[in-house]
């Protein structure tokens, strides 16, 4: 019998043995009343480097930095609260026989075995975790500083509430501190009829993970004042959980500028029209009598006039004609600011259109002793145009050219343009060439000036 229970207990600490050292953790067995080291599993001599010999001959604090709070004595604390039935699990800085460093994981608890009470205590290597949040805490710090120094409000949106915002989200929706926005859903902040919208925005950011544009939404603040926000988001990773950062741009300012410009345009767009009808209705009316002046002024003329009668009735016709010239400008001018002025598209002969220009001022030009002379390309060919809008340019610049030339000529030429972009247009060059007092080079980059003239 008592070789049966030899045998038999050997087999137990044999299969005791194969399991302790079949264990992944190290494996510390710990006088109770002590702490000194009793036993260790083979695990434990791999990951620190000693005999199992050499380790029942070690302290707590060898194996340890030895610096607080993984000093001997903090070890004793926790070894005490053990042995007194309590289950102690924390993380702690061992030291390898080659002096490394590396962080574990400790479950130590008061347990009985094989008829005796020990303290047993499992570790667990968790250098790789412990780099894995050293790393994310650094980048979490990053961000928050970076986030801290932007002046756009910031916020990060994990599960539906906000858990984070920086100084500017604070200042922006003029909360007392960032405690006041965490843990708010942005629903609590964003105008009721932009719900729906916001909630689209942030299911793509979350399950298509893309960015979201540019949006102008209206926030409404804790003292209750509405701000006009542009807002931008984006997917990030907090705390190992998917989630949104938004980025708020205050436009409040942008916004009233906007509606101001757009109330100016509004107001300058409506003098417009009104001065245009002004121009439009003055023309008419002054046009009416013009006419019935011209009419008095024909029949006089037909009335058997002396030489000096008929040289002032013509004197007075050609000035009435001028005053009519510069109403249909000041109309046209009126229509071209309404965007009212067509161009008609009519069958014409140009050179038709340069010989009535050229007799209208045959006579002015003859009286003055200054030869008017046009040349009109043979090529010239019947055009589709407004012919009415080529005669006005035509008289504006020949009698120019004869009001400014005292003596010599003023010549008209028509000719077709070199070859244009597309076959079925024609391009016409009309040029006027006068021997008069032409533009001193100081005056001439006033030409296309408004109000402005050389001859002043």
């Amino acid at each position: 019998e008592q070789r049966k229970a030899v045998r038999t207990s050997r087999e137990s600490d044999v299969r005791f043995r194969a399991i302790f050292d079949g264990v992944d953790d190290a494996i510390f067995l710990h006088d109770i009343d002590t702490g000194a080291i009793l036993d260790v599993n083979a695990r434990t001599e791999e990951m620190f480097g000693y005999s199992s010999e050499r380790l029942r001959e070690m302290t707590v604090a060898e194996l340890s930095e030895n610096q607080p709070p993984y000093a001997q004595q903090d070890a004793a604390a926790l070894i005490k609260r053990a042995s007194e039935g309590q289950p102690v699990r924390f993380e702690w800085r061992s030291r390898r026989s080659d002096g490394t460093l590396f962080w574990s994981e400790i479950n130590m608890r008061r347990a009985e075995l094989q008829g005796k009470t020990l303290l047993i205590s499992t570790l667990r290597e968790i250098s790789a975790r412990r780099q894995a949040q050293e790393a994310l805490k650094e980048s979490e710090e990053r961000y928050r500083s970076l986030a801290d120094l932007s002046p756009d409000a910031i916020l990060v949106n994990a599960g539906g509430r906000f858990v984070y915002a920086n100084e500017a989200a604070c200042d922006l929706l003029h909360a007392a501190d960032m405690a006041s926005i965490i843990g708010r859903s942005p629903f609590d902040f964003i105008e009721q009829d932009q719900h729906k919208q916001v909630r689209e925005r942030i299911a793509r950011v979350l399950q298509l993970k893309e960015k979201a544009s540019p949006d102008h939404q209206r926030w409404r603040c804790f003292d209750g004042s509405v701000v006009d926000v542009e807002t931008s988001a984006g997917g990030v990773t907090w705390h190992g959980q998917p989630a949104v950062q938004v980025l708020l741009r205050d436009i409040s300012e942008r916004i009233r500028d906007e509606q101001e410009l757009r109330a100016a345009k509004e107001a300058a767009e409506q003098a417009t029209r009104a001065k245009s009808e002004f121009l439009a209705n003055m023309s008419h009316e002054i046009r009416t009598p013009l006419n019935g002046l011209f009419g008095g002024l024909q029949h006089l003329r037909s009335q058997g006039l002396n030489a000096e009668q008929t040289e002032c009735v013509d004197t007075a016709l050609g000035s009435g004609r001028r005053l009519l010239g510069i109403l249909n400008d000041i109309l046209d001018l009126s229509r071209i600011e309404a965007g009212r002025l067509q161009l008609e598209r009519e069958c014409f002969d140009p050179a038709a259109t340069v010989e009535e220009v050229v007799g209208i001022f045959q006579a002015g030009a003859r009286e003055k002793q200054v030869d008017l002379a046009w040349t009109i390309d043979s090529d010239v060919p019947l055009v589709v145009g407004d012919e009415g809008r080529l005669r006005q340019v035509l008289f504006n610049l020949v009698g120019n050219a004869v009001k400014f030339t005292e003596k010599g000529e003023v010549e008209i030429c028509a000719e077709v343009a070199p070859a244009s972009e597309h076959q079925d247009s024609l391009a016409l060059r009309f040029a006027i060439r006068d021997t008069g007092i032409g533009i001193e080079e100081t005056k001439i980059h006033e030409l296309f000036t408004p109000f402005t003239q050389a001859d002043g």
